[in-house]
């Protein structure tokens, strides 16, 4: 006769309790989580202009983020301390890739320039464009008033006499109400504070003398 011990005999009746429909009936352990949304930054302008047929040529470096902005993962400012980043909701690819090509795309249509690139080029380019993303968060420090936020500073820098100097320079912020803390209402709210960035940026390049 095969005498099982004490501390082997539990366990198994724990089993059998757990896994034998005439007992007790099987206990599941499947957890469900919530399945992983990707998003994209868009400024898509209304419309596009052919580029002139002469007029100074653009490069735009890669833009910065803050490194607390820098991962594709959203982030919603809950009070003045305490910022969270979302597992479940993110940009497609990171900020700086998808924002400097928002940006060049944006640009090649303002007709201000012969021709943008933001790559190098066998061209040589008569002014640079550097940018920082400083601030990109939901702000949700207020639950009744949800807002988008994103701020960039952008700075042109003539390059092609002799020493580099900057041409213009500007902080632009903005602040989009939205209708919830949705991730979507908050992805479209980053979408139309870009879109006005760039129009008032468009607008002050306008006016400098180039």
């Amino acid at each position: 006769m095969i005498m099982m011990k004490p501390n082997t005999f539990l366990p198994l009746l724990l089993i059998a309790t757990m896994c034998f429909p005439g007992i007790a009936g099987c206990v599941s352990v499947d957890k469900s989580y919530p399945e992983k949304r990707y998003f994209t930054l868009d400024a898509s302008r209304p419309e596009s202009a052919s580029p002139p047929d002469a007029g100074p040529v653009l490069r735009i470096r890669r833009f910065r983020v803050s490194p607390r902005y820098e991962s594709k993962r959203f982030v919603y400012r809950r009070d003045d301390l305490s910022y969270t980043p979302d597992f479940y909701n993110e940009f497609l690819v990171s900020p700086d890739a998808m924002i400097t090509d928002e940006v060049a795309k944006w640009l090649r249509g303002t007709r201000v320039f012969r021709h943008v690139t933001d790559s190098p080029s066998h061209v040589s380019p008569d002014y640079l464009l550097e940018g920082a993303v400083t601030v990109l968060h939901g702000d949700f420090r207020d639950q009744s008033d949800p807002r988008a936020v994103m701020e960039m500073q952008l700075s042109l820098i003539r390059s092609d006499k002799g020493e580099p100097r900057i041409a213009f320079h500007q902080t632009y912020r903005e602040e989009i109400p939205l209708a919830d803390m949705s991730p979507t209402a908050l992805a479209r709210g980053w979408n139309k504070a870009f879109g006005k960035i760039l129009r008032d940026f468009e607008s002050d390049l306008k006016l400098l003398s180039m």
